[in-house]
């Protein structure tokens, strides 16, 4: 009730202290098999991480971490789709990405899911969702620049594996 007064906080601050330095120690290497999740956490001191959880939701502690640059803790802390699904999708993890898109019924989502799976090179699915969005919402930003250039990317591997098997037919008739 006192900590409205001028000088209050500051003389009782340090009563916080013993509060952030307990808990449980983390790791300090990895084990033997990889484990990425265990060699992120560990650069992560126990303080910070308790103080955070203290004061941020996990959504704000990803917010933040995706400020920084930090794609995979940020991906980890989320608990929206939407939010989880960024967070991959600036790690360039683009199937995962498209996975938590298709998490949530918006047109936002639809569209960055398309975008995701044209980045994984899944055309075809790309095409589908872009087509789902367009007949939703026909005037969406971009959709339809989009699913174009998906388009010409998909007909052009087609025309690329035609020319293909005319060669080899070719080949293998003079043979």
């Amino acid at each position: 009730l006192m900590w409205f007064r001028k000088g209050w906080t500051l003389s009782w601050s340090w009563l916080l202290v013993p509060l952030l330095l307990t808990g449980s120690p983390q790791p300090a290497l990895a084990q033997e098999d990889g484990d990425a999740e265990i060699q992120e956490q560990a650069h992560t001191p126990v303080v910070v991480q308790r103080f955070a959880d203290l004061w941020f939701t996990p959504d704000q502690q990803g917010r933040l971490l995706l400020q920084f640059g930090d794609y995979r803790a940020a991906a980890r802390h989320f608990a929206d789709p939407m939010w989880k699904g960024i967070a991959y999708y600036y790690n360039e993890y683009f199937m995962q990405a498209a996975e938590y898109f298709s998490r949530s019924d918006s047109d936002d989502a639809l569209f960055n899911e398309a975008n995701a799976r044209s980045h994984a090179r899944d055309f075809l699915r790309a095409v589908k969702r872009y087509d789902e969005l367009l007949a939703r919402t026909p005037d969406y930003p971009g959709a339809q620049a989009n699913r174009d250039k998906v388009q010409t990317i998909i007909d052009d591997i087609n025309r690329m594996s035609e020319a293909q098997m005319q060669e080899q037919g070719v080949g293998t008739e003079d043979k």
